[in-house]
């Protein structure tokens, strides 16, 4: 029923920029998780310990993930990033 009212839907476009996604989520999880592993050990449990290793870990992971989305071209990226751009001129 939807097929009808929007056309076709490129399915093989769709499956790759999602697997292109999936690959950088997937870096952004594991060197996130390592981040804050060896910073956990390192540091130790106190608050301020965990504040500090969890907002490192999700600094580089954030690093990692739109460094492997622009190395994988993942077209929604840029889609994100002109958006930005363009809300900056303004």
């Amino acid at each position: 029923l939807l097929r009808r009212r929007i056309g076709s839907v490129d399915e093989r476009r769709v499956l790759g920029s999602s697997l292109r996604i999936v690959c950088a989520s997937a870096l952004l999880a594991a060197v996130s998780f390592f981040i804050w592993l060896g910073l956990d050990h390192v540091l130790g449990r106190s608050f301020p310990a965990q504040l500090l290793s969890l907002g490192s870990a999700l600094a580089v992971g954030l690093a990692v993930y739109l460094a492997a989305s622009r190395l994988l071209r993942v077209q929604e990226l840029e889609a994100v990033l002109s958006l930005r751009a363009r809300a900056r001129r303004s």
